[in-house]
């Protein structure tokens, strides 16, 4: 099995129009705290709290190991960094 690849940016793009029939469109957010650059990271979406977590990965050309985890969404449309890490 290949293994997949997680790559995340300083900006996230949200879709909305999820109703059969309505119109959608793309809107591409700007926060100002965004977890860098990373590729190998494991993330998942808790459909209870409308969170999307990010953990770990590896820095571009694998030169560095994070060890932290992020959130994105529930009631912001910005990136936390929860503390500690793991």
């Amino acid at each position: 099995m290949k293994p997949r690849l997680l790559c995340l940016y300083a900006t996230m793009t949200t879709w909305a129009g999820l109703v059969c029939g309505e119109s959608f469109s793309w809107t591409q957010l700007l926060p100002a705290n965004n977890p860098p650059a990373r590729v190998c990271a494991a993330s998942a979406y808790d459909t209870a709290t409308g969170l999307f977590a990010l953990y770990g990965g590896n820095g571009p050309g694998l030169s560095t190991s994070f060890n932290d985890t992020w959130v994105w969404g529930g009631k912001t449309t910005a990136w936390t960094q929860l503390q500690p890490a793991s």
